[in-house]
């Protein structure tokens, strides 16, 4: 019974951790690839759905200058429907850290915690 406890204590705070750090990292890798923000940080710059107007030629001012003003819009519009989607990405990472430092917390003081519950309860059997 000893050799098992001591054998659970070394898994728990060697093996399970290290597993552990591995799970909140493919969990932050899934948020990256759920958002694409690898994909979006790249394309920052391109047009919204890449809707452009050619200009037609310089010689027709008008028609370049609406040409031009189109491109602009669509870039804009873009990039700040990529940067919206970006920060929710990174927002989703922060997140999943945050939960990942929570459930390790948790996890190297959940032997403590039974130990302290079951000698609680054990004071309440015997104390009333």
């Amino acid at each position: 019974m000893i050799s098992f406890s001591l054998h659970y204590i070394y898994w728990h705070y060697t093996k399970a951790l290290s597993d552990l750090s591995k799970i909140i990292g493919n969990f932050v890798w899934f948020v990256l690839q759920l958002f694409s923000v690898s994909l979006l940080c790249r394309t920052f710059f391109m047009p919204f759905k890449r809707i452009q107007d050619a200009p037609t030629s310089i010689l027709h001012p008008e028609a370049f200058i609406e040409a031009v003003m189109v491109n602009t819009i669509m870039r804009l519009v873009g990039m700040v429907l990529r940067a919206i989607l970006i920060l929710c990405g990174l927002l989703g990472v922060v997140s999943v850290l945050c939960a990942g430092i929570c459930f390790f917390v948790a996890w190297i003081l959940s032997p403590f915690l039974v130990l302290f519950l079951l000698g609680f309860g054990a004071m309440l059997i015997v104390f009333g």
